[in-house]
C-alpha cells in the first residue's frame, strides 16, 4: 500500500552523517508541520523519538508554549531526551519511559515533569495510590498504551515507531478520538514495518482522517541518505469530524511536506504565496495568443502535415505547427496536465491533455462563466520556486510509457525554436515531473546535443516559476506522422528492418492482480506463434538504449494493445503490427501504428470479466465503468490470430 505515503529508498555512503542529516531533515519536516498549525496547540505527545533526534542543540521540534509528552523507548533515551530540551530551554515538558523487555520481565513506566520527581507504579491494569510502585505487566499490552496516549488528550500525535505503539493506533476507536487530534507519522529507521504503517494509515482513514501527504508516488533518493525506508504521512481529521481544519491548513501541512523533500535532496528553495486553494477566473486562450498578450516572446514553425485526429480518425482541417513561448512568470498546474496560467487570467490549455468537450478545463475543476470566462479550481497552495535558472524549460511529463514517447518526450523538437528565442541554451534546465522514472531520462541523453539538468517539480500545489520557456504540445487527441520521422532520423535508424519477430506480453503490466489488458491464454498464444518465428518480449526494466535496440530490428510485432507498441517509432517503416484488443477496440493504436508508416491491422479478442473487482465499479444501473471496461483482460480466439498472419 505505497499509496498511502511516500517510499525514500536511497543507497548508502558509510563515512557521511547520514543519520544526522535525516534526522534533522525529518524534524525540519515537523516543525513546518507545526508551524502551520498555528497556536492552537495546547499538549502534544511525541512517541519514539530517537536519541538521535535529539542530542544536538536546535533540534526540539516544538513552539514554545506547548506541555509536550515524550514517551521514550528506554531511561537512556529519556534521560538524553530531558537533558537536550533542557539545553535548549525547553521548560513545558514530560518524558514518560515506556520500557519492553522480553519473557516475564517486568514493564515500567516512570514519570518525569521538567525535573524528575517520584516516581508512580501502576500494577496490571489497576492504578494504585500515588507514590507507590506499580509494575505493568504483559498483560496491560497496547489498550492499556492507547489509554495512556488518549488520556492527555493532546492536539497533536507524533508517533515514530510501530511494533507496541502500532497495536495502540490500532486499537483506538472513534469515542478515544472524540477530541480529534492531528497525528504525525514518521521514521527514518525501518521502526515501522511496511505492514504496520500500511495498517496505521488505512485505520485513521477509517476513524475519518484525511491522509495529508502527497500519496501514490515511489521516489528514489540515490544520493542522498543510507538504505532506509523512510515513511512520513500527516493525519487531519476530516472536516465532518473537525470543521476547523480547513483547506489552508492542509495545503500549509502539503507544503511543509513537499519544502521537506526538495531541501533534503539540495534542491532550490520555495515559499508559499498563499495558501488557499487556487481559483483564478481565467480565459481559455493558446499558448500563442498567451505569448502574445503577456509573453516575452514567441517563435512558430510549421510541420508541413496534417495531424491525424483520433477521435473522428480524420486529417485535421488545419496544418500541424509547433511552437515555443517565453514569458516572464507563470502558474503551472501539474495535476491539471501541466497547464499554465498567465497573469492571472490567461489559462493555456494546449500545453498539455485536452479535454474534448466544453462542461470543464481537463484536469481540474472549472465552472463556466458569462463572457466566455472559466473559474479554474486547484485545491492548493500557490508556492513559489525559487532559484530556479533562468529560461528553465517547462516539460513536464507523465510516467505512463506510451504518452511519454508519443506527446512529451517530441517536445525537444522545438530546441530550434527555443534557441531562436533566447540564443542557443548550451546546458537547458528541464521542469519535470517528480514522478518520472530516472530510465525516461536516458532519452535525453540519446536524443539531445548538448548537456542538461533537471528540476523534479512534484505533481501537488500550484507552481510559481520566473524567466521560463513553454514549447508546444503533441496533442493525445492527434497523431503527427513526422514523429516517428525525427525519432528515426536523431538516432540514426536507417530503412532497413532487421527481420525480429516478437510478441509482446503484458504479464508484467501494473498493479498485475488486476485487470489490465492481459492475455489470459498467453502461453497457448506464443506456442502458437512459434513455428512462425515469433519470440516473447518482456520489456519491464529494459533501458531506452536496449528498446530502441530491439524495435530498430523489428520486422513484425504482434501483442495486446498496450504501451510497448510506441517502441514502433523506433522502427523502420514497413513492419508488420496486429494488435489484440478486448471488446472496447482502442482503434487509436492502430491508427499510430499506421501514421507511423507500418501495415497494423486488429484482431479481436474476447473479454475477460473479473465480476468481484468490477463489482465495486458499476453502478445502481449495472453499469461498469468505461475505465473498467476497456482495460479488461481478454481471451485470444488462436484461429483467428494464425488466420491474420496468413493474410
Amino acid at each position: 500500500m505505497l499509496s498511502e505515503f511516500y517510499r525514500l529508498a536511497p543507497a548508502f555512503n558509510p563515512g557521511d552523517d547520514v543519520w544526522r542529516r535525516l534526522d534533522a531533515s525529518i524534524n525540519q519536516w515537523r516543525r513546518d508541520v507545526l508551524a502551520a498549525l498555528g497556536p492552537g496547540i495546547r499538549t502534544a505527545l511525541h512517541q519514539g523519538a530517537s536519541t538521535r533526534t535529539h542530542v544536538e542543540p536546535g533540534h526540539s521540534i516544538w513552539p514554545d508554549g506547548v506541555q509536550v509528552i515524550h514517551i521514550e523507548s528506554d531511561t537512556a533515551a529519556a534521560a538524553a531526551v530531558e537533558q537536550n530540551l533542557r539545553d535548549n530551554d525547553v521548560v513545558n515538558f514530560r518524558v514518560e519511559t515506556l520500557a519492553l523487555t522480553s519473557g516475564n520481565a517486568p514493564r515500567h513506566l516512570s514519570k518525569r515533569i521538567g525535573e524528575l520527581h517520584r516516581r508512580r507504579w501502576i500494577d496490571g491494569a489497576e492504578a494504585a495510590s500515588a507514590g507507590e510502585d506499580l509494575v505493568v505487566s504483559d498483560a496491560v499490552g497496547p489498550v492499556k498504551l492507547a489509554e495512556l496516549m488518549v488520556s492527555y488528550r493532546p492536539d497533536v500525535v507524533v508517533l515514530d515507531e510501530g511494533g507496541l505503539v502500532g497495536e495502540a493506533l490500532l486499537s483506538l476507536d472513534a469515542d478515544a478520538l472524540s477530541h480529534a487530534p492531528l497525528f504525525i507519522l514518521s521514521t527514518g529507521e525501518q521502526s515501522w514495518t511496511l505492514d504496520e504503517f500500511s495498517a496505521a494509515t488505512a485505520h485513521l482513514k477509517g476513524l475519518g482522517y484525511d491522509l495529508v501527504d502527497p500519496s501514490g508516488y515511489t521516489l528514489s533518493f540515490p544520493d542522498d541518505f543510507g538504505t532506509t525506508l523512510s515513511w512520513f504521512a500527516a493525519a487531519v481529521p476530516s472536516e465532518q469530524a473537525f470543521p476547523k481544519q480547513s483547506d489552508e491548513m492542509k495545503n500549509l501541512i502539503q507544503f511543509a511536506y513537499e519544502k521537506f523533500r526538495v531541501e533534503v535532496r539540495g534542491r532550490r528553495q520555495m515559499k508559499v504565496i498563499k495558501p488557499a486553494p487556487f481559483t483564478p477566473r481565467v480565459e481559455v486562450v493558446s499558448l500563442e495568443t498567451a505569448a502574445k498578450v503577456s509573453g516575452l516572446g514567441y517563435a512558430s514553425e510549421p510541420l508541413n502535415e496534417q495531424a491525424f485526429d483520433i477521435n473522428t480518425r480524420q486529417a485535421t482541417e488545419a496544418p500541424a505547427m509547433m511552437a515555443a513561448a517565453r514569458f516572464g512568470a507563470i502558474d503551472v498546474v501539474p495535476k491539471g496536465a501541466w497547464k499554465v496560467v498567465v497573469d492571472k487570467r490567461y489559462y493555456i490549455e494546449d500545453v498539455g491533455y485536452s479535454g474534448r468537450s466544453s462542461d470543464g478545463l481537463f484536469g481540474i475543476t472549472s465552472f463556466p462563466e458569462f463572457g466566455g470566462r472559466w473559474t479554474a479550481v486547484e485545491d492548493a497552495a500557490l508556492i513559489e520556486m525559487l532559484d530556479v535558472p533562468e529560461n528553465a524549460v517547462l516539460f513536464g511529463g507523465d510516467p505512463a510509457y506510451y504518452h511519454w514517447i508519443m506527446n512529451w518526450l517530441p517536445r525537444l523538437r522545438t530546441f530550434g525554436l527555443i534557441d531562436r528565442l533566447v540564443g542557443r541554451l548550451e546546458k537547458p534546465n528541464f521542469i519535470v515531473s517528480d514522478r518520472l522514472p530516472a530510465r525516461y531520462f536516458d532519452f535525453f541523453d540519446l536524443l539531445l546535443d548538448r548537456p542538461y539538468e533537471v528540476t523534479r517539480l512534484p505533481e501537488r500545489g500550484v507552481w510559481r516559476i520566473d524567466n521560463v520557456i513553454v514549447p508546444s504540445f503533441f496533442s493525445s487527441n492527434e497523431l503527427n506522422p513526422s514523429i516517428s520521422t525525427w525519432y528515426r532520423s536523431k538516432l540514426g535508424i536507417g530503412p532497413q528492418r532487421g527481420g525480429r519477430r516478437y510478441f509482446l506480453s503484458r504479464s508484467d503490466a501494473r498493479d498485475s492482480k488486476t485487470p489490465r489488458r492481459k492475455v489470459q491464454n498467453e502461453v497457448e498464444v506464443i506456442e502458437a506463434l512459434k513455428p512462425y518465428g515469433f519470440e516473447p518480449l518482456l520489456l519491464e526494466g529494459r533501458s531506452a538504449q536496449e528498446q530502441i535496440d530491439l524495435f530498430s530490428n523489428a520486422d513484425f510485432v504482434i501483442g495486446p494493445h498496450g504501451a510497448a507498441f510506441a517502441n514502433m517509432q523506433f522502427t523502420p517503416p514497413g513492419a508488420r503490427a496486429i494488435v489484440l484488443e478486448n471488446e472496447w477496440n482502442h482503434t487509436f493504436m492502430m491508427d499510430m501504428l499506421i501514421q507511423a508508416g507500418h501495415d497494423a491491422e486488429v484482431v479481436m479478442c474476447r473479454d475477460v470479466i473479473n465480476h468481484d473487482f468490477e463489482a465495486d465499479f458499476t453502478d445502481e444501473n449495472g453499469t461498469v465503468d468505461p475505465e473498467i471496461r476497456r482495460s479488461r483482460d481478454m481471451l485470444v480466439d488462436i484461429q483467428s490470430l494464425i488466420a491474420a498472419l496468413d493474410t
